[in-house]
């Protein structure tokens, strides 16, 4: 792959994500929020994350823009 993506853990999964993306920087956060104990703050994070632009796949394929 490109050097734009990249894999972000979280929870025990990788999420590839355009690099420096706004799911970019949720999923990192979620998953700090996550190894720290937070879940609620994890869970909460990672559902914006989910909503953000900046999925690897979505970018490749032309549908949504980082």
């Amino acid at each position: 792959m490109s050097d734009i993506y990249t894999a972000v853990p979280y929870a025990g999964k990788n999420y590839m994500v355009v690099r420096n993306s706004k799911r970019h920087m949720y999923l990192h956060d979620a998953n700090r929020a996550w190894r720290s104990g937070c879940l609620d703050m994890a869970t909460d994070l990672h559902l914006r994350a989910i909503q953000a632009p900046g999925c690897a796949f979505e970018h490749r394929m032309g549908v949504r823009y980082a």
